[in-house]
Parts: structure tokens; C-alpha cells; sequence
């Protein structure tokens, strides 16, 4: 029994994931890494879909809302919509597995992806605009990702110009769209929804975000049918990425917040994005400029 132990006790010494990292999350440092800052929906949508193409083992994908007729690339190309690049990936034998906040219909979706919903509303009473999981990120291959505020549906692809083509050419867009505020007054920012694509060990690290979600999930859901339980990826080898020509310049680290209630460790809540959030407002020097869509400060003291 000993030689068991010993070697176990040893690996989880020596293990990324069971030390102490930076912020307090559960993935370290990466260093040499290929990032890109991908901003508005069509920049985006076309990586995501250059990247799907390029599938061979499996697609793991965490929605607030998806939309299978979504094209990912414009004027309308049949065989760049979602459900469409998910089906050919499918039949190829790529594992396609999908979480959810809102509901998608199976019949637009390819009948080997596994899909689950997160929460089960139905089941325990919560209203949808409460516990809703906001996180947007696709894993390809476990060596390219994606992640940051762009759901794969409809009403996010754009671009940097923000072209209104929809409105008919007669109609008074401040008869259709009455503004709130009146803009002689009050200013309003520009808004552009922003996206990240790693390449390398960052994806692993999301891909094991994703398997730490999904497991809970199985073990806490009610199945219609046979769901796989899912393995971690293993760690990149030295100079594998190297060889293949994908290291870059960045020094990155995947942060989150999870707990009980979303990966089901009762003994450890990880708030690592809170905490890196905090050391860079204290490390500010001239401004701190805050874009996100929902953000609940501490109302037990004067702010």
C-alpha cells in the first residue's frame, strides 16, 4: 500500500493544481503565449469558426444563450452557421458537448452533442433572471479557446463601425428607438463586446473549467439518457507547443469564481477574478475604467 501512497502524496506535491497560484485560482501562470484581443462579433465569429473547422477530438462549449442557426461569417454562408459546422464536426466524430442557461431546441442541434442546462429552473423554482450562469467560452481541441462577452446567438455579431442595416431606410430611428436620456446632457460611452482567443495551455486550463462544470452536473442532474463523465486534459509536454509553432509573447492566467454551488466544492470557494480585479485597481496610477454588464459593490460601507 505504500508504494501507492508514496507516489500519489508525491505527484500531488509537485502538481499546478493542487499548490498555491497567483489571485488564489486554481490554474498558474502561463508564459509564452499566443493571445489575441478580438472585439465586436465579426472578428470573432470568423476565428470561432476557422477554429471549429479545424476540430478533430472534441468542442466544448458554456453558453448563456446559443443560437444554432447563428452565421459566423456574413452575407449569409449556409455552411458557416453553427448548427451546420456542429453537425459536419459531429459526423466526423468530434465530441461536441454544450452547458446552457437558456433553452435550445435539440431539433437544430446535431443528435450526438451532449447538452446541459444550468441551472434547472423547473426543478427548483428560481426565476431565469436570478443564479443565471454568465459564462461565455468555447474549448477546441483543448488547445484553442475561447472566452469573454460573446454569446454564440443572435444579436452579437458586429463590427467596429456599428453599421445599422436593419432599420428601414424611411423610418426615424429616434421614433423607433427612443432614447432614455437626452444626449445634449447626458454622454454615453460606445460599447463593444470583447473576446479573448488562447492558444496553448490557456485552453487546457479552460477545458478543465469546463470538465469541473460538467462533472458536477452529472452528478447533481436528472439524465434522459447516458451523459459521459469527462476527463481533464493533461498538461502541454516541454517544447510541444514550440514545435508546433504555437507560443506567442503573453503572460496569462485563467481566473474565475466558483464554488458549491457551480463545481460543487463545499470546502473551497475560489474568487480568484475578484481578487485580481482588486490588485489591479490598487495598483492604478492614473484612471480605473470598468466595462461589464452586472456589477454589485459592497453596500455595507459608504462608498
Amino acid at each position: 500500500m505504500l508504494q501507492w501512497i508514496a507516489p500519489l502524496e508525491k505527484v500531488a506535491r509537485e502538481c499546478h493544481w493542487t499548490g498555491q497560484n497567483r489571485f488564489g485560482s486554481f490554474a498558474p501562470i502561463r508564459l509564452n503565449v499566443a493571445a489575441q484581443w478580438l472585439v465586436d462579433g465579426r472578428n470573432y465569429f470568423w476565428n470561432l469558426s476557422r477554429a471549429i473547422l479545424l476540430a478533430r477530438e472534441c468542442i466544448c462549449t458554456h453558453d448563456w444563450w446559443l443560437s444554432p442557426e447563428l452565421h459566423l461569417r456574413r452575407l449569409k454562408q449556409e455552411k458557416y452557421r453553427l448548427d451546420h459546422l456542429l453537425e459536419r464536426k459531429a459526423k466526423e466524430g468530434a465530441k461536441i458537448h454544450i452547458i446552457l442557461y437558456l433553452e435550445v431546441s435539440s431539433r437544430t442541434t446535431p443528435t450526438d452533442s451532449k447538452i446541459y442546462r444550468s441551472p434547472s429552473h423547473f426543478q427548483t423554482g428560481t426565476f431565469y433572471w436570478a443564479h443565471a450562469k454568465h459564462e461565455k467560452s468555447c474549448a477546441v481541441d483543448r488547445a484553442i479557446a475561447f472566452m469573454g462577452g460573446l454569446d454564440h446567438c443572435f444579436g452579437r455579431w458586429d463590427t467596429p463601425q456599428h453599421v445599422l442595416v436593419d432599420d428601414p431606410d424611411d423610418a426615424s430611428g429616434a421614433q423607433i428607438w427612443p432614447d432614455m436620456y437626452d444626449r445634449t446632457k447626458v454622454p454615453r460611452m460606445p460599447w463593444h463586446d470583447v473576446s479573448m482567443q488562447v492558444v496553448g495551455q490557456p485552453a487546457r486550463d479552460l477545458a478543465r473549467h469546463f470538465v469541473q462544470r460538467w462533472n458536477y452536473m452529472l452528478r447533481i442532474k436528472n439524465h434522459t439518457r447516458t451523459m459521459p463523465f469527462l476527463l481533464p486534459p493533461p498538461e502541454f509536454k516541454r517544447n510541444e507547443l514550440a514545435d508546433m509553432g504555437l507560443t506567442g509573447t503573453c503572460e496569462l492566467q485563467i481566473c474565475r469564481s466558483a464554488g458549491l454551488w457551480s463545481i460543487g466544492t463545499p470546502e473551497r470557494i475560489e474568487y480568484s477574478i475578484q481578487n485580481a480585479y482588486l490588485k489591479v485597481i490598487q495598483m492604478s496610477e492614473h484612471f480605473v475604467y470598468i466595462e461589464i454588464l452586472k456589477l454589485l459593490p459592497s453596500f455595507a460601507a459608504r462608498t
